[in-house]
Parts: structure tokens; sequence; C-alpha cells
């Protein structure tokens, strides 16, 4: 089967992360996200990071982000969710599901400490990003931006997230 490693990527300090929305595992195109440190001048493989509930089609790994410590990443279907992880031990471990009403959320992600910052992919009927914020008791849906424009689905195509302010 084809492979699309490095579809996405993140990088902090001497770890990175390469999404694969197209790995095959038990499930014909699931996705996963590698994990290799680069400690010392060569890099080595980690951790091979699954959805919480691998699916056919899930394409799993098409955005990631990651900021040393935690992980989010997005898929590209109808029934997405972005999927933080947290790294405990030197492995990533699943955190929280973080799901809005509007199908093909998680197109891109972005993260930053305890903010995730998701766009809706084209085929959304809604143009729109919704940003998550962690509170002492877990992830909530802190704010969804639309555009009032005309903008052919394409909000948050680009997407940066720096505090409380995003960029899209």
């Amino acid at each position: 089967p084809a492979s699309r490693l490095g579809a996405s990527v993140a990088l902090a300090g001497d770890v990175a992360v390469l999404g694969d929305p197209d790995y095959s595992a038990g499930a014909a195109r699931q996705g996963a996200v590698f994990v290799f440190d680069g400690a010392g001048g060569s890099w080595s493989f980690r951790q091979r990071v699954d959805a919480p509930i691998p699916t056919v089609d899930g394409y799993f790994g098409h955005a990631v982000a990651f900021d040393g410590t935690r992980l989010a990443v997005g898929s590209y279907t109808a029934s997405a969710a972005v999927e933080v992880f947290e790294e405990l031990g030197g492995a990533f471990v699943h955190g929280a599901s973080l799901t809005s009403p509007h199908p093909y959320l998680g197109f891109r992600v972005e993260l930053d400490g305890a903010r995730v910052a998701a766009s809706l992919a084209e085929e959304s009927p809604v143009d729109a990003l919704v940003t998550f914020r962690e509170t002492g008791g877990g992830w909530t849906a802190e704010h969804e931006l639309g555009s009032s424009e005309d903008t052919g689905r394409s909000l948050g195509a680009g997407l940066a997230l720096d505090g409380g302010r995003v960029l899209a």
C-alpha cells in the first residue's frame, strides 16, 4: 500500500513527529503518526501512535502539532476528532478526543500549551475553525470562528496559534 509518511510534520527539540494518513495496519488507510528521537545527531524510531479507534479510511495523521510533551493529531474524515496525546515516561498516551458538531474537524491543527486550534476541511458544509482549551476539568470548545466572506471553504487551510491568538 502507498505511504505518505511526512504528509504532516512537527518538530520540538530532538523529537520529530511525522504523520502518515495512508498507513495501513489493521484497517486500510487508518493512518498513524511516527515519533523519532534525534539526540546525538542521528534519528531513531521511538513509537507509532495510532488513533484510539482505528477505522478504514480514517486518515489519522493528516495533520499534527507537537509542543515537546503534547501531541495533537487530526484526521480527514467526516467523523473526525482531534486526538490529544500526552507524553508519559517517554511514550505518548491518549488523553482526550476534541470534537465539534461539524464534520471534517482536524484538517489542520495547531497546539500551544493548553490550547488547540483545528480547522474543518473544505468538504464540511461550514467554513470554520474551532479552538479548544484545557482547564482543570479537561478540554472544552472555547470559540468557533467562521467566515462571513465566501472563502471557498478555505478558512484554516493555513493555521497558526500563539497563546490566545489564532491566525487563519
